[in-house]
């Protein structure tokens, strides 16, 4: 009776694993990355205009990201996720959660998600975005007291970022620290999706 949100739940969280990269240190090291200030979260959503994963940690995923505002603070998600690793034969899965933007004093670009029956919510900071062409986004947790769990994504509203927005981006994560990640698993171009909506 419950085995269908239950593998939903497990399929997801498997999902958000194949977009990481585990390293040694703490996330406190990463010292340089940094939340864009003067966020706008209506503007974020575009109005449930979708969002694309464009990179990530691993070639696995296809994503389409949809938000809608349902407060000053909160947003409605609805991501479509096709992982070809899990044995799906390519479906696509459906998943939902609630985003809560943490704006502090200066409006910063954190959110806090919920998704499903998960209890620990995934905490994200925008690193940028423009709101219509990129948005990049990491989180770090703690593993153990010597090893880190990093996520990166980059999402565009388009299926591919343009030759001018791959560089602004990839300036952005080496901006925050991060290059090595770009340079390594993420931003290597045998991992770019170029995504083919076929649902």
């Amino acid at each position: 009776m419950f085995r269908l949100p239950i593998t939903i739940v497990v399929l997801a969280l498997i999902s958000f694993s194949y977009s990481q990269v585990t390293s040694s240190g703490q996330c406190g090291d990463r010292t340089s990355v940094r939340h864009m200030k003067n966020f706008n979260l209506e503007r974020f959503s575009g109005n449930n205009a979708s969002w694309y994963l464009v990179y990530s940690l691993s070639a696995a995923n296809c994503e389409i990201i949809n938000y809608a505002v349902t407060s000053n603070v909160t947003l409605h998600m609805i991501s479509q996720l096709k992982n070809l690793r899990l044995g799906t034969n390519g479906a696509w899965l459906e998943r939902y959660g609630e985003v809560t933007w943490q704006p502090g004093s200066n409006r910063r670009g954190v959110l806090s998600l919920v998704l499903g029956n998960v209890a620990a919510p995934f905490i994200f900071r925008v690193l940028g975005t423009d709101y219509v062409n990129y948005n990049i986004q990491y989180r770090c947790i703690n593993v153990d007291s010597s090893t880190k769990r990093e996520f990166l994504y980059v999402m565009s509203r388009r299926n591919a970022l343009s030759t001018s927005m791959d560089g602004l981006v990839q300036r952005i994560i080496r901006a925050n620290g991060l290059g090595g990640l770009s340079q390594g698993d993420f931003l290597n171009q045998s991992f770019r999706l170029q995504i083919t909506i076929a649902m």
